[in-house]
């Protein structure tokens, strides 16, 4: 994303959707353009951008889309 942003110059404007309870829609979290985003350190970069992903996920696992096959598998102890 931050070569996206670098070679574009567009700002990077995080957002995530929720669905509602009782299929009563959506509701869009829109995130503040990030600022000084693409930096010079591109792995710096690709952590922020988890990170906001992480605490999306951890507000609503439930809505995750739990497809990568590493999710998957329950180990057995």
């Amino acid at each position: 994303m931050s070569r996206v942003a670098e070679t574009s110059g567009a700002p990077v404007v995080p957002f995530f959707a929720e669905r509602l309870p009782g299929a009563q829609g959506y509701r869009v979290v829109v995130l503040p353009e990030l600022a000084g985003f693409p930096s010079a350190d591109a792995a710096a970069d690709a952590l922020r951008l988890n990170k906001l992903l992480e605490e999306h996920i951890r507000r609503v696992p439930e809505q995750y889309l739990w497809s990568h096959d590493r999710f998957k598998v329950v180990p057995r102890d």
